[in-house]
């Protein structure tokens, strides 16, 4: 891990991590879809997993999520985007030089 990609880290885990050491669910649940798309560092998926297991409500309204992106998965299975957007998304990701799956 690079120098920058560990600040980047840090930054993201204390983000989680309130000023009082604790994680807060609003933290928690506002990262829940990240975490259940496996897009968060290893460091931070091990904190939400661990306030989860300690925290009924938040671990009520992860499985709804959960749910509802499986809903959503198999309505959704061979929909593509029109060819006009997925030009204009790519045109954008070009313009901009993110690549949008290193977030």
């Amino acid at each position: 891990m690079s120098a920058e990609e560990h600040v980047e880290h840090e930054q993201h885990f204390h983000a989680l991590v309130g000023e009082d050491g604790e994680v807060h669910c609003a933290e928690v649940l506002e990262r829940v879809n990240v975490f259940i798309d496996h897009e968060l560092a290893d460091a931070d998926s091990d904190t939400i997993r661990e306030h989860l297991a300690a925290c009924e409500p938040c671990l009520d309204q992860f499985d709804v999520a959960e749910a509802v992106k499986r809903l959503v998965r198999r309505c959704c299975v061979g929909e593509q985007a029109p060819d006009t957007l997925r030009l204009r998304v790519l045109q954008v990701v070009a313009e901009t030089g993110e690549d949008p799956l290193r977030r």
